[in-house]
């Protein structure tokens, strides 16, 4: 099968259009009729099929955790949720009193955790299932899906600030955070599987020791944490309105942060020391306080201080490539 292959769309009810799957890839992925596969939209506005699970391996007991949802608010089962899935049970088993009343908040965490499906619910019992192939999604790959999603939020503030569209571009910026988090716990989850695997091998044989794993997941970290940055910074510009020069000022400090941000994550692709080591020596927080020289506004001080914890974050993942 190509790279690029044209498929036709065809209506499917009142709201879906459905595509055909070339067979060559149903059967590299063991997939038959009936199958769950996953859609994943990435940074480029794009759709990556993902395929589920076809069996467990012979070295990988799948496992499961019993979480009782009764007296507990919210957030706390989310969390409980959120922590057995990162831990790797295959098998989330619900159980209480109060389950259909929680039914939506329980859903709303499912679609949250990607490759995680609610198979079966009767009176006050659930069993959600991991039923993803994780064996196909490296650490790395899922990371470079980060960086891209990045890459498109850093340009819809961009957008933003030229257009004035703050509200719009807002919540574009917004979907991709979520996006951004949902890779993120399973990047997290990945690493603690891979960890646990003496070996050191992923489901491709790929070589992952430990270095590649805590890098991965470093990343990873400070990747989300930028991109809560940025949708704080969108937030921000849609209650707070500043000067033509201001909004011009702000504008050279997200162009600045995104050519950073660029030059790092080339530096680390490359394994370019060299060019770490330089951005170390002019760190993005010198040129945004050098863009700022004169200001008064503290509204305005108080959205660079967004931009300083980017930098911040942006120099932790320099850390990678300098040691």
């Amino acid at each position: 099968m190509s790279s690029s292959e044209p498929r036709r769309l065809i209506k499917f009810g009142n709201s879906s259009f459905v595509i055909s799957l070339p067979i060559s890839w149903i059967k590299e992925n063991n997939l038959d009729k009936g199958d769950l596969v996953y859609l994943e939209r990435n940074g480029d506005n794009e759709l990556i099929i993902v395929p589920t699970k076809s069996g467990t391996s012979a070295v990988e007991k799948e496992t499961e955790i019993t979480i009782s949802v009764d007296g507990k608010d919210q957030e706390t089962l989310r969390r409980e949720m959120t922590s057995a899935y990162i831990n790797g049970y295959g098998s989330i088993i619900l159980k209480g009193k109060t389950i259909k009343s929680k039914l939506s908040q329980i859903k709303n965490t499912t679609d949250f955790l990607i490759g995680v499906s609610i198979l079966h619910q009767s009176g006050g019992e659930m069993l959600i299932k991991d039923v993803l192939s994780h064996e196909r999604l490296p650490p790395q790959e899922l990371v470079s899906r980060i960086n891209t999603t990045i890459a498109a939020m850093f340009t819809h503030l961009q957008n933003a600030l030229k257009s004035k569209e703050f509200v719009k571009e807002y919540n574009e910026i917004k979907s991709f955070d979520i996006e951004i988090n949902r890779n993120y716990l399973l990047v997290w989850k990945l690493m603690k599987k891979y960890s646990h695997n003496s070996n050191g091998m992923n489901g491709n044989g790929s070589n992952l020791n430990s270095t590649d794993l805590y890098n991965s997941w470093w990343l990873a970290m400070n990747q989300e944490y930028i991109g809560d940055e940025i949708k704080r910074i969108a937030r921000a510009l849609t209650k707070i309105k500043f000067s033509v020069t201001e909004y011009q000022k702000i504008s050279q400090i997200v162009d600045a942060s995104k050519k950073v941000y660029s030059d790092t994550i080339h530096s680390l692709s490359q394994k370019d020391r060299e060019l770490a080591l330089d951005l170390a020596r002019r760190p993005l927080a010198k040129e945004c306080q050098k863009i700022l020289e004169g200001n008064c506004n503290l509204a305005l001080e108080s959205l660079c201080d967004r931009f300083l914890t980017i930098s911040r974050h942006i120099h932790y993942i320099i850390k990678i490539s300098i040691y």
